[in-house]
């Protein structure tokens, strides 16, 4: 029940309701990446505080903030490069109060080592292909990114697809390579890390265009 009782030189509300744990929609990310791994640990630290803490799992940083937009989620981890396209992405929306970095992500592109790939310069557009995640992937919108910094890598073919997917067709093809956006110590990175001591196919390229340092 609303009561509000009205005494002279007085007004209150008074409302009386059921007390309920709080609960808080966290968007996080694809199972097994560092998103989702920091939502479970965030998830528990908030069960000692009597919070309940539900994780809604995406493709990525860009689903996060849809989530956000939408109101089906009240706070969502973002890369730092896809929140500075947040303006052209949807413009006019406020979809953020407060925000805080938590850690730091690197862009990692791999390549099979039979292909003469040294740095992303040499990425050919006549002749390879880039696996950028899933859409609405945060390495997606990161590929679309440095695509803003210099126009000659619009023209590079790039595939959607899962990094486990991905991660096996640079095994095979030597014209295809693979870009992932993450902190260091994910299960998935050490998946391949694995994958590829077991192969001897894969191997990392530098990311090392000074373009990519224009905006």
């Amino acid at each position: 029940p609303l009561l509000i009782p009205l005494l002279p030189g007085r007004t209150s509300v008074l409302v009386k309701k059921d007390p309920r744990k709080p609960k808080l929609r966290f968007a996080t990310g694809q199972k097994g990446g560092n998103y989702d791994k920091f939502g479970q640990l965030l998830q528990k630290e908030a069960a000692k505080l009597n919070i309940e803490l539900e994780l809604i799992g995406t493709a990525g940083a860009m689903g996060n903030l849809q989530k956000l937009l939408a109101n089906n989620a009240d706070a969502a981890l973002v890369q730092s490069d896809v929140l500075a396209l947040k303006q052209k992405k949807f413009p006019g929306q406020s979809l953020i109060s407060e925000q805080a970095p938590i850690y730091r992500e690197t862009v990692q592109l791999v390549a099979h080592t039979g292909s003469d790939i040294k740095s992303i310069k040499d990425v050919d557009p006549k002749k390879h292909v880039v696996y950028i995640g899933p859409e609405g992937s945060g390495t997606a919108i990161t590929w679309e990114g440095l695509c803003q910094q210099d126009k000659r890598y619009c023209k590079i073919p790039v595939k959607h697809a899962d990094y486990n997917t991905a991660l096996k067709e640079v095994e095979t093809n030597p014209n295809a390579l693979m870009m992932l956006v993450s902190g260091f110590r994910s299960d998935f990175l050490q998946q391949a890390e694995k994958f590829a001591k077991e192969t001897g196919k894969l191997r990392l390229v530098a990311v090392d265009d000074w373009d990519f340092n224009d905006k």
